[in-house]
């Protein structure tokens, strides 16, 4: 786990803010290195800390727009990493395309 501390508590919803902007930060690396095994773990724990402080929320103390907000947050960063990793996709689906096209010019002169 990358963030164990947090599964043993209740959080704060700064506490929660402050561990998804770390989320967030460390899914941006991932996805740009193309680590897709750790980012899925990651996307996993970041998953059960968002279950976990949305079951326990209090929603006196918390004022309904932060939540709100918090959820935005997650949804623009979630939708630019999404395109990042279409396109390194769309990029890796081009190499296998010539790397394909390579192997059949290759047995075509054998």
């Amino acid at each position: 786990m990358l963030f164990p501390i947090y599964y043993s508590k209740k959080m704060s919803f700064i506490d929660t803010v402050s561990l998804i902007k770390e989320f967030s930060e460390k899914i941006e690396t991932l996805v740009s290195e193309a680590d897709w095994e750790l980012l899925n773990t990651v996307l996993l724990q970041r998953q059960r800390v968002l279950e976990q402080f949305f079951s326990s929320v209090d929603q006196s103390e918390i004022r309904p727009v932060n939540i709100i907000n918090l959820i935005e947050q997650i949804q623009v960063k979630d939708e630019l990493l999404l395109a990042n990793i279409k396109g390194q996709k769309k990029e890796l689906e081009k190499q296998c395309l010539i790397l394909k096209k390579g192997r059949q010019s290759v047995k075509s002169y054998q």
